[in-house]
């Protein structure tokens, strides 16, 4: 993989630290936390939905931020992150 992209082996980790957890209302919930990539942390805010058995999360990140991607025309500097965890 090219090393202006995720440069794994330089990078070989992304590390997300929470640092507030909020109820917004019902099963919604707001975490706040430091996103870490390619050693750029910054602080982020991830809507999350958790229920009986699972969580799930949808939020955008900016790629230039963390430089992901170099200068690419082609590729968007929005990236949709969508996670879910079964819980059991």
């Amino acid at each position: 993989m090219k090393s202006d992209f995720f440069d794994a082996e330089s990078f070989p980790e992304i590390i997300f630290k929470s640092v507030i957890i909020e109820r917004s209302n019902g099963d919604d919930y707001k975490i706040t936390g430091n996103l870490t990539i390619k050693n750029t942390t910054k602080l982020v805010i991830i809507p999350v939905l958790i229920n009986d058995t699972t969580l799930n999360a949808s939020f955008t990140l900016n790629r230039k931020d963390y430089r992901v991607g170099g200068n690419s025309w082609i590729m968007s500097n929005k990236v949709k992150i969508e996670v879910r965890l079964v819980l059991h």
